[in-house]
């Protein structure tokens, strides 16, 4: 991963910032090491390998001494993955699955972060509302990864109660009528990421769309095993910004 991070990140990292876009070449590059299809089941196309924490968040930290946000958009389609592996119904896994073991890059990911001061993942305001055999989704969204190219969102909703234990996933197509997709976001930092932000307006889902379906999510888990791996990008591009900068400062004669 750290050969990666000099050969194919560090050297388009800074024209990505700048422009504000992931090339596709280069997302199609990171596909190829296997990201998110080698902890897939095989049964679903994937390397059947186990997931684990600490590898997961040494590759995290090496990908990010390259890049933060090339390293996010390498592996934003995990955010919408993992959660179906771990908690998807069989059927949902058949479904989805097999969309990321293909040869050629998947775009997919998690809606959770809503507009505003002082997010709390605890106290969403985007509702789930049952409605017979569906759901219906109401709320925004932004700092959506991949938007401009998802062909699914992992949207985390409120669906009756308080706290986390209240919030479930729902899994929302790109198409979905009464989803709209903003222009990619004007951001102060990681701006090689393209985010976005979505606008639900009542976006109906059949209930075979609940993530887990009557089972429901550990919407805890998913949201403490996104801040963890944000944690080890942010990890791995102070690190780069540590080892450029003591040297410079020893050497440097003002």
């Amino acid at each position: 991963m750290r050969e990666f991070a000099a050969s194919a990140i560090r050297p388009i990292a800074r024209r990505c910032d700048e422009e504000s876009c992931v090339p596709g070449e280069f997302l199609e590059q990171a596909w190829q090491l296997g990201l998110v299809a080698t902890q897939i089941p095989e049964a679903f196309g994937g390397g059947g390998e186990a997931r684990s924490p600490i590898t997961n968040a040494l590759v995290l930290e090496e990908l990010a001494f390259g890049d933060a946000g090339l390293a996010l958009a390498a592996v934003s389609p995990a955010l919408f993955a993992m959660p179906i592996v771990e908690f998807g119904t069989e059927a949902q896994q058949r479904e989805y699955l097999p969309l990321f073991c293909g040869d050629a890059f998947h775009a997919a990911s998690l809606a959770l972060v809503e507009p505003g001061p002082c997010f709390d993942p605890t106290g969403l305001r985007t509702r789930a509302e049952r409605k017979g055999d569906a759901y219906v989704l109401s709320g925004a969204k932004c700092f959506v990864p991949l938007a401009d190219q998802a062909s699914h969102f992992l949207v985390l909703a409120r669906n009756g109660g308080d706290g986390s234990d209240a919030v479930q996933g729902f899994l929302v197509p790109r198409d979905a009528a009464g989803l709209t997709i903003s222009a990619p976001e004007k951001n102060h930092g990681l701006r090689a990421l393209s985010t976005g932000a979505l606008t639900l307006e009542r976006v109906e889902v059949p209930a075979t769309a609940r993530l887990g379906g009557d089972a429901g999510c550990d919407a805890r888990r998913i949201v403490n095993l996104a801040r963890t791996a944000q944690a080890a990008v942010l990890v791995g591009v102070s690190r780069a910004v540590m080892e450029y900068a003591i040297p410079y400062a020893k050497d440097r004669e003002a």
